[in-house]
């Protein structure tokens, strides 16, 4: 399992990722939406998120699909319009150990992110689902909250 989700101005967007097998993921639709101060609605985003995993899709079907990054949910145009200002974690499954990990990625200088070498947490393979979206809203919320007080 992977998961992006993004902080952006106080919400929090967690797009889904469809992967092309043996290969890379691509942020589509439906895009879980919440307020990064309610930290039930984000957890419930990320339930949801995790539910629905990373379905397989061709390339082909990649080229036929619109972009995430729309007006209706974001409020911007682009994808370099949405990452100003910005904030994104990936909240992995380890291939071998079934562990949870969510790590704040680092942005890179010609834009984009990059995995951060430091998790915000790691959690069992056995934690429930539950438990791990509560835990990845808690990292955000508490976030968005420092964000807020600066």
């Amino acid at each position: 399992m992977h998961i992006s989700s993004y902080l952006r101005e106080g919400t929090v967007y967690i797009p889904t990722l469809r992967q092309v097998p043996g290969s890379y993921y691509f942020k589509t639709a439906p895009v879980q939406v919440a307020p990064a101060s309610d930290i039930a609605a984000v957890t419930e985003a990320f339930e949801q998120a995790i539910r629905l995993g990373n379905p397989s899709i061709t390339e082909a079907e990649c080229s036929t699909l619109p972009k995430w990054i729309t007006v209706a949910p974001t409020g911007v145009n682009s994808w370099r319009a949405f990452e100003r200002g910005a904030l994104t974690w990936s909240l992995d499954t380890d291939p071998k150990t079934g562990e949870y990990r969510m790590r704040l990625d680092q942005p890179q200088a010609g834009g984009g992110w990059t995995p951060g070498l430091i998790p915000a947490f790691t959690l069992p393979a056995d934690t429930p689902t539950s438990e791990v979206a509560r835990r990845a809203a808690e990292v955000i919320y508490d976030t968005a909250e420092s964000q807020s007080q600066s």
